[in-house]
């Protein structure tokens, strides 16, 4: 039996019937694209297409700034931006650098979530494999680890305690080997959903299936590994689809799915950093407390940070990375000035920003010594774009209790998916940037 955690004083606190209306499965695709569901690559992505076509569905999500995994997922689950929830990248910006590695933990974000709102109403929660969300105030949970050292001692140490000693019966045990690879560990999400959707039944239960979004990384959009990928997923989302039946909760039960990010190709990486070493603002191979000035990338994007005691200000320092902005010809990077990047949400005390252009992304590599490192060799997939780069959106779906049949909006945000699953639960979520996805909606 999965373990049951009871928030007990909270419930103890709340009048009788105050759960949340209603119950919502967020499924998270790692690049799933509009093209994914309204054509084309839908052939090889059925469970998809059969919700868009009982449902509701977006022609294209418009992701946040820095477009990638971290920052994106927290928005999900925020309706607020990067600036606003404090996870600006993949990886943790740290002045001192005494903190490295990705942000992991729910206390990164400092935006109310939804999980929050939904233990407020004395509902229950569950998370499995969705970023940002170790020590997070989930019921049950199991949180993204991937990208920390030693994954399956990270895994137990910050699930939910014998969870997954409870699941090992129907998903198998979390090996390293599942763990370590993106198709494995989506088989096992997608039992351990309908594990937990039949024994607990969570008022809100998150997702996160990555394998498609590694096949777009690996291989740029149009590989033959990528529809493969595709198909995948489509699989394990069907598994999950099929546990809310299994569970009987189909009926009070809807499910979204949605994109974090989508990914332009490349076949060259561009250091800044090499900029700034060549300014002789920095020195040394690795990163330092002592640091002036310092470039800090999240795939195709880059903030620049000046510090007070750098001898060039920040205009000199934007002025040397447009003197190296060009290649060939051809333009490597656009610089993002801190009033775009404020309109944008995004970088909190940067300078300015960078943004690659197509062809192109960024490596943080202090030990360049030039900027331009013709050494990838082949098409691989940069996330980390603006939002309205060609390339960038996600898709979102609707199907289930309070979804209106048939709706179709061609343009969404990110930022209302927070809002929108708040309606649907019947709780409340002031102060997002989001709003209210009433078109798709029924009356």
């Amino acid at each position: 039996m999965i373990p049951r955690i009871v928030p007990a004083l909270l419930m103890a606190a709340l009048p009788a019937g105050a759960e949340p209306a209603g119950r919502v499965v967020i499924v998270s695709i790692d690049g799933l694209q509009p093209s994914h569901y309204l054509g084309g690559a839908a052939a090889r992505a059925p469970v998809l297409q059969k919700l868009a076509s009982e449902g509701a569905r977006v022609g294209g999500l418009e992701t946040v700034f820095p477009g990638a995994t971290v920052p994106a997922h927290a928005s999900l689950v925020t309706g607020v931006r990067p600036a606003r929830h404090g996870i600006a990248f993949d990886f943790v910006w740290d002045p001192r650098f005494q903190r490295t590695g990705p942000y992991s933990h729910g206390s990164d974000i400092r935006a109310r979530a939804l999980w929050q709102a939904v233990r407020e109403r004395g509902g229950t929660t569950a998370a499995l494999f969705w970023p940002a969300t170790a020590d997070a105030p989930i019921d049950w949970l199991l949180p993204a680890v991937e990208s920390m050292p030693a994954p399956p001692a990270a895994l137990r140490r910050y699930a939910t305690k014998g969870l997954l000693d409870a699941l090992a019966a129907t998903a198998g045990d979390a090996t390293p080997e599942t763990l370590d690879s993106p198709s494995r560990r989506d088989a096992y999400a997608a039992k351990a959903a309908s594990a937990i959707l039949l024994e607990r039944k969570p008022h809100l239960l998150l997702v996160r299936l990555g394998q498609l979004g590694a096949a777009m990384r690996e291989h740029g959009r149009s590989h033959e590994a990528v529809s493969a990928a595709a198909a995948w997923v489509d699989e394990a989302l069907g598994v999950v689809v099929q546990g809310i039946a299994d569970a009987g909760l189909a009926a009070e039960t809807t499910v979204v799915v949605a994109g974090s990010h989508g990914f332009v190709d490349y076949d060259k990486l561009c250091a800044p950093n090499a900029v700034l070493r060549a300014a002789g603002l920095i020195a040394g191979d690795r990163p330092s407390s002592a640091w002036l000035v310092v470039a800090h990338t999240c795939g195709a994007a880059a903030a620049v940070f000046v510090d007070a005691a750098s001898p060039m200000s920040a205009a000199e320092v934007e002025q040397a990375f447009r003197k190296e902005a060009m290649f060939q010809g051809s333009p490597v990077y656009r610089i993002l000035s801190r009033e775009e990047l404020d309109g944008l949400g995004a970088m909190p005390g940067a300078a300015f920003g960078l943004e690659a252009e197509p062809g192109w992304s960024f490596t943080d590599d202090l030990r360049a010594k030039t900027p331009f490192l013709l050494r990838v060799g082949r098409t691989k997939g940069a996330y980390g774009h603006r939002p309205t780069r060609p390339g960038m959106d996600a898709g979102l779906l609707l199907r289930g209790r309070g979804v209106k049949a048939g709706g179709i909006l061609a343009q969404a945000r990110l930022v209302d998916v927070a809002p929108t699953v708040a309606r649907l639960m019947g709780l409340s979520m002031p102060g997002t940037e989001g709003r209210v996805l009433a078109e798709l909606l029924a009356e």
